[in-house]
């Protein structure tokens, strides 16, 4: 039977062998901020999906947990108002490549790296989304949901 769903544990090993590369392929963000949905309606609630690609941070490890942010460009029209919802969105890297035209091209396969949970809107240009990293899925919390907690 086939699965939607993305596999854990057939990609945890090699996720744990290294650090993401994160000056490589596309980043992006998924998941349904608020503000772009309509949750007052209860008989006529909307999800909309959002996908946002920006640039992320160096990953920061404290007490064997990873964080990786995700730089969101506030001069972009993409970019909304406020990312709250989009707390448990994956974040994927995808390496890339180019056609002799030009255009981009995915190559090898896409890798889950992150879970947002936090937003930040410091003063400047940029916003960030904090996701818990690949060492804190892959080991902490995919750990934790086959060993019961």
């Amino acid at each position: 039977m086939s699965s939607l769903f993305y596999d854990l544990d057939k990609h945890a090993e090699e996720m744990l062998e290294g650090e993401p590369a994160i000056d490589k392929g596309l980043w992006t963000i998924v998941g349904t901020p608020a503000c772009l949905s309509n949750l007052e309606d209860q008989g006529n609630l909307t999800f909309t999906k959002m996908t946002y690609s920006g640039g992320v941070e160096s990953p920061i490890v404290r007490d064997d947990f990873d964080y990786i942010e995700v730089r969101a460009n506030l001069g972009l029209d993409s970019v909304p108002p406020s990312f709250k919802g989009l707390s448990g969105g994956g974040l994927w890297q995808t390496d890339v490549g180019r056609k002799p035209d030009g255009a981009l091209v995915p190559i090898g396969k896409t890798r889950l790296e992150g879970c947002a949970f936090y937003e930040i809107w410091p003063p400047g240009e940029y916003a960030y989304i904090r996701c818990h990293g690949r060492r804190s899925i892959y080991k902490h919390a995919f750990g934790s949901l086959i060993n019961g907690g």
